[in-house]
């Protein structure tokens, strides 16, 4: 789920970069950053139950 959301806010930023617009491109930016943020801690978590159950 957080993919999707990282890969939907990344590909809206190099929309906004053909654009020009710097409201969608740094909204975008920042939101990325904090779901890439998420999507590595949620990795980490899902690694390390895995390696609990081992």
């Amino acid at each position: 789920m957080y993919l999707f959301m990282f890969t939907g806010t990344t590909l809206w930023t190099f929309h906004g970069i053909n654009l020009d617009d710097k409201a969608i491109i740094y909204s975008n930016i920042i939101t990325s950053a904090l779901n890439a943020i998420i999507l590595t801690m949620k990795i980490q978590d899902t690694l390390k139950a895995r390696q609990a159950k081992s």
